[in-house]
């Protein structure tokens, strides 16, 4: 699963945010953020397509056991990435690793929506891998 957290609000992006419904950013407060209700635009889309973007060079590889990593980085105006860094590493080197190389294949990011007050956005993204069964290559030939 990719993008389990990227947060809504101009400080901090969480992705577990994005299945809310549209605009209802309005409506409440991000924990870690700003009052959304003051920024009369909807950042749905926005976000969808951030997530995305990653998702397509998110290569995370094999794994035997569920693993999760986050990341913390600043969007500026013009789309760039800067301050990018392990918010919460999975204990190992290589997926932390992938996560990074994923946030910087994907940028630069479309610029920030005209309607967006801010000349930056702060996201967070968690990157998981659920291992759900295990996957059995042989058989007993009796």
């Amino acid at each position: 699963m990719l993008g389990g957290t990227l947060s809504v609000s101009s400080r901090n992006y969480r992705s577990d945010d994005l299945a809310a419904l549209p605009n209802s950013n309005r409506d409440h407060q991000a924990t870690s953020g700003i009052d959304a209700r003051s920024q009369d635009i909807d950042l749905t889309l926005y976000l969808k397509k951030l997530q995305q973007r990653v998702q397509q060079e998110w290569l995370p590889g094999m794994s035997d056991s569920n693993r999760r990593t986050v990341l913390n980085f600043t969007i500026n105006r013009s789309g760039q990435v800067s301050n990018l860094n392990i918010a919460q590493t999975s204990g190992f080197s290589v997926t932390d690793e992938v996560a990074l190389n994923a946030i910087q294949r994907s940028a630069p990011f479309a610029p920030l929506p005209i309607g967006y007050s801010k000349n930056y956005i702060n996201i967070e993204f968690t990157f998981d891998i659920n291992v759900y069964g295990q996957l059995n290559l042989w058989r007993n030939g009796g």
